[in-house]
């Protein structure tokens, strides 16, 4: 299970986020690994620089440099932890 921001949530900037908290207590409730990619987004940077570098103009979804962070995160807790035992 992977929570992910649209681009209205990295503006009001709360962290837990409600995806955050239902899917995470779903996710417990039924053993299920939880991610969430909120922290990648919501931070200390400025909101209108996070949506300016990784999402499309005027859209919700991530552009090729958004796809890139997102993909390193997912390969770094979900791969590279089993490659190391």
């Amino acid at each position: 299970m992977v929570a992910y921001q649209w681009p209205q949530q990295i503006r009001v900037g709360t962290r837990p986020s409600r995806a955050e908290t239902e899917w995470s207590s779903w996710a417990d409730q039924h053993q299920a690994r939880f991610i969430s990619l909120f922290p990648l987004f919501v931070n200390d940077t400025p909101a209108n620089e996070l949506i300016a570098e990784y999402y499309w103009e005027n859209d919700a979804h991530w552009n090729e440099v958004g796809h890139a962070k997102v993909a390193k995160e997912l390969l770094n807790q979900l791969v590279l932890p089993s490659a190391k035992k």
